[in-house]
């Protein structure tokens, strides 16, 4: 029953930040935008080698099995958000190999895919993202922050291959 209670607040969680409303990439606070999140971070397991990313606010009220880390992306994962500035769903990865983005929530479409990236890897450790057909959209080396992926790649991967 608690696994299904924090399963339902989960879903809660993630619906909110779905919904939520897209910061636009060209307004006047880009200049703000290139810094990585800066509030605590809670991690859940979701499976193997991936951690869905909650504000720790809100992860606290999840209870066991939530690890709250210090600031922005844990050390050792490449996090990737829906929403420009690190915002709205997030997951981190912490193991290497290449990770099919539906599987997690990411969906290649306008509003469900990947639109900024942290990569707080051990430094020099590359991430590649690509489309459907395994065509390269953009690659990430640690530590890097993208806040926001640009036009030709936002919402468009679906796979990444971490490390």
């Amino acid at each position: 029953m608690r696994r299904i209670r924090r399963m339902l607040l989960l879903a809660s969680l993630t619906a909110a930040t779905v919904t939520g409303i897209r910061a636009d990439p060209a307004s006047a606070d880009t200049a703000a935008r290139i810094n990585p999140p800066t509030e605590e971070i809670g991690t859940i397991p979701l499976g193997p080698g991936v951690d869905l990313l909650l504000p720790a606010s809100d992860a606290s009220v999840l209870g066991d099995g939530v690890n709250v880390t210090s600031r922005g992306c844990p050390y050792y994962h490449l996090c990737i958000w829906r929403d420009v500035n690190f915002g709205g769903y997030g997951i981190g990865f912490y193991n290497c190999g290449p990770f099919y983005l539906p599987d997690w929530g990411f969906a290649p479409t306008v509003n469900t895919g990947v639109s900024s990236v942290q990569n707080n890897q051990t430094p020099n450790t590359w991430s590649y993202f690509y489309d459907a057909n395994w065509n390269f959209l953009y690659n990430t080396m640690a530590p890097g922050n993208t806040p926001w992926v640009g036009i030709g790649a936002n919402d468009q991967a679906t796979w990444v291959d971490v490390c």
